[in-house]
């Protein structure tokens, strides 16, 4: 079938769905992309769920499904609590797609809007260093997937002058690494970007970086896990928080460990705090089935602490790794 639109623009493989088809919206001089998921019967729930499958815009672009079935985040096989993202498993939650944030300065180049800001703890883009946009700042009010254009506000303000602030070295370096790792399985980084070093989350998958990235963030900031949120509530203080731990790596994280043992002396009082402390904390890491082969160096560094301190409570010890390890002494600053 010929494609029914003048103009369709080929999907990139770091594009976002709904990204392309604002996209071809734009292309081919529409209001918003109302009037195409109209025409694909997808009603505005549908539009801002994981579940959105561009594939069924195939018949009217020309594209096959497959092609544009490489930006869904759908993940049938684990339902609605997890998705796909580039080929990686990653949780529905994970995903912000409600209001679109983006880097103008990206898309002035490269004329596209990356998945990578799709996720929800992704605040800065790591090329430019800067916040992402995810408000315009004439009408002030957040952005919308329909608008008339990828660089045009709902309200007609241009957003390609728009700037987000400046971030610091290492909200922009734990970025890089969320990059690197997020699109790992594609080798499909920008172009310009040098492979970045990963330091403590070498060999993490992108599901593990986002639940440490958040827990280490939370754990910080509340002394419990929360939820994330939306971008607009919290997330970029979370993601800064938990960048801040990771430059002074593994001091920081080390404190972060001790504040939440609550250690005053050796005690019985004291190990059942280790114990549901630090369980707690590393179940919102590895889950509840403990797969502690994901991102190893970070469960080991947790046994370094706990070996430093001169006892391991068996109940602990039945999940430390079996081989040994030597204890990191960490000069605390309390």
């Amino acid at each position: 079938m010929p494609s029914c639109f003048p103009v369709a623009p080929a999907p990139t493989p770091r594009e976002s769905g709904l990204g392309w088809v604002l996209k071809l919206s734009e292309a081919n001089f529409l209001s918003s992309p109302w009037l195409l998921f109209k025409l694909a019967r997808i009603g505005q729930t549908g539009i801002t769920s994981p579940a959105f499958q561009p594939s069924v815009f195939a018949p009217w672009t020309g594209f096959d499904s497959v092609t544009l079935g490489k930006l869904s985040y759908s993940n049938k096989k684990k339902g609605k609590l997890y998705c796909q993202f580039r080929k990686q498993e990653i949780r529905a939650g994970d995903l912000a797609l409600r209001h679109p944030k983006i880097c103008p300065q990206c898309i002035v180049e490269r004329g596209t809007i990356d998945a990578l800001w799709d996720i929800n703890l992704v605040t800065t883009c790591p090329t430019h260093g800067r916040g992402l946009v995810d408000r315009c700042p004439h009408c002030g009010n957040l952005l919308s997937w329909f608008r008339p254009g990828v660089l045009i506000c709902r309200c007609g303000a241009p957003l390609d002058s728009a700037s987000g602030e400046e971030r610091s070295p290492s909200v922009v370096d734990l970025h890089k690494k969320l990059e690197q790792i997020a699109f790992a399985k594609m080798s499909i980084c920008n172009e310009q970007q040098v492979a970045v070093d990963l330091g403590p989350l070498r060999g993490a998958s992108l599901l593990f970086l986002l639940r440490f990235i958040l827990a280490l963030g939370t754990y910080r900031i509340f002394g419990q896990a929360r939820s994330q949120g939306s971008f607009d509530d919290g997330c970029s203080q979370v993601v800064a928080t938990a960048a801040e731990i990771l430059s002074d790596w593994p001091n920081a994280f080390h404190q972060l460990l001790s504040s939440l043992a609550k250690r005053p002396v050796y005690s019985n009082q004291t190990r059942t705090s280790v114990l549901s402390s630090l369980d707690d904390f590393m179940l919102s890491l590895y889950g509840s089935s403990n797969d502690t082969s994901q991102c190893h160096e970070v469960y080991l560094e947790i046994q370094r602490f706990l070996a430093s301190d001169g006892y391991v409570d068996p109940r602990i010890a039945r999940k430390l790794p079996e081989a040994e390890v030597e204890p990191r002494w960490v000069l605390r600053n309390f």
